[in-house]
């Protein structure tokens, strides 16, 4: 549980930024990777930031991390006051009986399908109630052995007037993967959600993650090894 008001964002922007490590991850796999925005797709949106980096992560990790060919397409529109992502994949796919559970807590999909493919472990559990705390929806359609479409939507309100988006439109931002090759990095986080994201995503830069879940767990750990970086999100005062 966490305090997610929305507030004006660009939503290019937003999902730029969140899928940016995703994308070079399924280049490195010989994968094509498209976003596509529709045409009357307004600058700023009143966005829950956080819940909508948390979803479009999760789907989007997924996506790259069941898919060995083929493309992965992120489609967003608003239309109507319902902003609408779509995550669509070429990947394993998943068997109809079982499209109805996979959102269900703790639920895995067949090991048999899954076998060759390493993860958080977090799941699509955690989307679901996302999700439904923005008063939105998420629909799965998918076939076996061809690939999935996961398709998010939930109401958002028009900014209006919105000088700062002017300045941020003029200016396209390019992203680089950072190589953090031999970097060893100590990450201390008491939410397990943003911990293990936090870990996908450094690991993909290269570096080597040890995870603490609290001040006195990162203290021993510190005491018996050696990091470069401490990363931690607690504070003592």
């Amino acid at each position: 549980m966490f305090s997610d008001s929305p507030v004006p964002h660009n939503i290019r922007d937003i999902v730029d930024t969140t899928i940016f490590i995703y994308k070079e991850q399924a280049h490195q796999k010989g994968l094509k990777f498209n976003v596509n925005y529709d045409e009357d797709l307004p600058e700023q949106l009143f966005i829950p930031n956080k819940s909508l980096k948390i979803v479009l992560s999760n789907l989007t990790s997924n996506a790259v991390k069941y898919t060995a060919q083929g493309e992965i397409n992120i489609d967003v529109s608003f239309t109507q006051g319902m902003l609408t992502l779509s995550v669509q994949d070429t990947g394993i796919g998943i068997p109809k009986t079982l499209t109805d559970k996979i959102f269900d807590e703790y639920y895995q999909v067949d090991q048999r399908l899954t076998k060759d493919f390493q993860g958080t472990g977090i799941g699509l559990s955690i989307v679901k109630p996302l999700i439904s705390r923005l008063e939105g929806s998420i629909t799965a359609h998918s076939t076996l052995n061809e690939g999935s479409t996961f398709t998010v939507t939930f109401p958002c309100k028009l900014v209006l007037q919105s000088k700062s988006s002017l300045a941020s439109s003029a200016v396209k931002q390019h992203h680089k993967l950072p190589n953090l090759a031999g970097t060893s990095i100590l990450v201390v986080e008491d939410n397990m959600i943003n911990r293990a994201i936090l870990k996908e995503q450094l690991e993909a830069c290269g570096a080597s993650i040890t995870e603490a879940e609290n001040g006195a767990e990162a203290l021993d750990l510190i005491k018996i090894n050696h990091f470069d970086v401490v990363l931690s999100s607690l504070c003592q005062y």
